[in-house]
């Protein structure tokens, strides 16, 4: 399998056998504790296979060249202007738009969505781009019951000056 030469990215040198390896331990793990304990071990069970998922997400990427598709807000000469969004106050994701673009666009906050009167009205638009990316565990949740909101998620990885690295 494919081993990741990309020397600024958190898999340097790792296969994505290895991360298979490693996923199939946490799902062999998670089987071996159901088959000891029926129910009761469901905790380990959970974050085994939450581990599983992970690793497999990793060893995706790294077939993947190190790379993963990911949407950016851009303005009508092609200028990556946002590259991260939120979920605001009132449950809508919004862009967030990067300090050297606001003064031009006019504003810090775009919302999301192909169908935005204000993307439209400031000749922004949404699209997908292939980057160098890796996968965390991330969740909103605090202390036992924040267990069921943490989930995998695959993220751009960023360069010094925490724009995306662009394949």
């Amino acid at each position: 399998m494919t081993t990741l030469n990309l020397p600024n990215h958190p898999a340097h040198g790792k296969s994505a056998s290895d991360f298979v390896k490693e996923s199939n331990d946490c799902y062999k793990r998670r089987e071996d504790s159901f088959q000891r304990s029926d129910t009761d071990g469901f905790i380990s069970q959970y974050c085994s296979g939450l581990m599983g998922k992970l690793n497999r997400a990793k060893a995706d990427i790294i077939s993947n060249g190190g790379h993963d598709w990911f949407w950016v807000l851009t303005d009508e000469e092609g200028n990556i202007v946002a590259d991260y969004d939120f979920c605001n106050q009132y449950g809508k994701n919004t862009w967030i738009v990067k300090d050297q673009y606001v003064k031009q666009i006019g504003r810090k906050f775009i919302p999301t969505g192909g169908n935005s009167r204000v993307q439209k009205r400031l000749g922004l638009s949404e699209q997908r781009v292939e980057a160098q990316a890796w996968a965390a565990l991330e969740g909103s949740g605090r202390g036992f019951g924040g267990l069921g909101s943490v989930y995998v998620l695959r993220y751009p990885v960023r360069d010094e000056n925490k724009r995306i690295i662009l394949k």
